[in-house]
């Protein structure tokens, strides 16, 4: 096996074994208290703020669009070349 094919996986298994490492460790705490009569600490989840969250949709929308844009309009706009007006994308 190549080490280009190696590291991509490495990453991804280090990544979900971080991840489930924490939320083994998090339930072990929880469970402890609980046995020792505490009460866990409960973390809040912040509450959807619609706005919010219509803003940044908008905005990764207007992202998105302009490299597509930008492309066409670097093409269409260079002097001196026969250009296309939508360029070919490989």
């Amino acid at each position: 096996m190549n080490s280009e094919h190696l590291i991509p996986i490495l990453i991804t298994l280090g990544a979900f074994a971080m991840v489930f490492g924490l939320r083994y460790l998090s339930n072990k705490e929880n469970m402890a208290m609980i046995e020792k009569g505490m009460e866990p600490i409960q973390r809040r989840r912040r509450q959807a703020d619609p706005s919010r969250t219509l803003k940044n949709s908008l905005l990764f929308i207007g992202a998105a669009q302009q490299h597509p844009l930008s492309v066409v309009f670097e093409h269409a706009l260079q002097v001196g070349q026969a250009s296309q007006v939508v360029p070919e994308f490989r």
